[in-house]
């Protein structure tokens, strides 16, 4: 048939083609094809009710802005794999800015029951006000593909039950509760965030992205800012309950609670990442934490890394500074949970202990310059563990045949420093003492 519209105005809606009714400014869609929504309601609702498998669906929002004050602006009730396109500027709102809300009222102020995508054009703007509860929410799986995405919500910001993958386009999230969710526990393979390209700046009062099985970071930029009390809400940067792998793309996290924080293991083989924790630990795996490449610098008030596991450093650029230990292992007196030391480049800068594994430090390759506000000692295996008491902005380096392979500037002062090479001699100075290791 010929084009499917949808105007909202001040009274009402203007509709013209198929599977389409009108009852005063709600309209609900009843049929496969493409819908374009354009106009504006002050207190108005979009419903799509399309049941069935494999319909094609999908909506153009074309400057549209739709305000329902007791509910979702548009609600998918049936409708798998919608596609929502959007072009020019568009906004969704629930409730208004001043309602006393709880987030105990159900529904968000973009709603699908089923599968979602999301893709804008390069001008295309989408603003989500979700003033009642959640500002995007989908069931099941929630795809962002491209435009410019903007949400605010007093609960979750962006909320994909089964999953939501971010492959492109400049999302912001500002959410009164957590950033960006997936919450299914009980079906095989779902419960996942992974970002894969685009932008992605979530400012959180609870977490900036918790998943309920796996994170992956492979693309793209992610910043996260945390502004929760962690004595009374958990407000990490980054959460999942099975696995974390990050991969690649740039990742900045500043978290009042732990940076990043896994049930299972973590795995950091790719990326330019920084993690700040301002009240708690930077990276905390109950599982495993292993990095193997990419660039990881990691700030704490409490100890920078503290695993469960085992932690293992094979390659890579890492530094560590914290007002407590560098990285912790094991659970206390448990003999277990090594840190294991076979490549790349580590730089601790630590108020307590640089290491402090209740298994075994090994270190059998790699770079590593670790200053330690204590001096308990460590065995070195080749590297040289030596006193020396270094005041805080003491600037170390770490060098063979003149060339620098390690530079460190001390934010708290030291009294022992492990350094060393695993393969031949090397020098270390502080500009005025120098001492030769291997």
């Amino acid at each position: 048939g010929g084009e499917n519209t949808i105007r909202f105005t001040e009274g009402g809606a203007e509709i013209s083609g198929s599977g389409l009714a009108r009852s005063g400014s709600v309209v609900t869609i009843s049929q496969p094809g493409s819908y374009t929504v354009s106009g504006k309601t002050l207190d108005g609702q979009l419903v799509v009710d399309v049941p069935g498998e494999g319909v094609e669906l999908e909506l153009m929002l074309d400057g549209v802005s739709i305000t329902n004050l007791s509910g979702p602006a548009i609600h998918i009730e049936t409708g798998k794999d919608l596609k929502l396109k959007f072009r020019g500027e568009n906004s969704l709102t629930s409730g208004t800015p001043v309602m006393p809300s709880d987030g105990s009222s159900s529904g968000a102020a973009l709603y699908a029951e089923d599968d979602m995508s999301i893709r804008g054009e390069d001008d295309g703007i989408l603003k989500v006000f979700g003033y009642i509860n959640n500002g995007i929410a989908c069931k099941n799986d929630l795809d962002l593909k491209s435009g410019s995405i903007q949400v605010v919500a007093v609960n979750n910001g962006i909320r994909g039950s089964d999953s939501v993958e971010i492959k492109g386009g400049k999302v912001t999230v500002e959410a009164g509760n957590d950033g960006v969710k997936s919450t299914t526990i009980d079906k095989e393979g779902k419960g996942y965030i992974h970002v894969e390209g685009g932008s992605l700046t979530v400012t959180a009062v609870g977490d900036g992205l918790s998943a309920e099985t796996e994170l992956k970071l492979l693309g793209g930029s992610v910043t996260v800012n945390t502004t929760g009390d962690p004595q009374r809400e958990s407000c990490k940067g980054l959460k999942a309950n099975r696995s974390v792998s990050l991969e690649g793309g740039s990742l900045r996290v500043e978290a009042q609670d732990h940076a990043l924080q896994c049930n299972g293991d973590i795995a950091i083989s790719g990326g330019e990442l920084e993690l700040r924790s301002v009240q708690a630990k930077g990276i905390k795996p109950d599982g495993s934490l292993s990095v193997s490449g990419g660039s990881l610098r990691v700030q704490s008030v409490e100890d920078g890394v503290d695993s469960i596991g085992d932690v293992s450093i094979s390659g890579g650029a890492v530094e560590i500074r914290s007002t407590r230990d560098g990285i912790q292992s094991g659970e206390a007196n448990s003999g277990r949970g090594s840190v294991l030391i076979s490549g790349g480049t580590l730089l601790v800068d630590a108020g307590k202990l640089g290491f402090n594994p209740r298994g075994e430090l090994n270190i059998s390759g790699g770079v590593v310059l670790a200053l330690s506000g204590s001096e308990k000692n460590l065995p070195g295996r080749g590297f040289a563990q030596q006193s020396w008491d270094g005041v805080r902005g003491s600037e170390l380096s770490l060098s063979r045949d003149g060339a620098v392979l390690a530079a460190l500037r001390s934010q708290y002062g030291f009294r022992s420093v492990l350094a060393g090479v695993p393969d031949g001699a090397c020098s270390l100075t502080d500009g005025n003492r120098t001492i030769e290791i291997g």
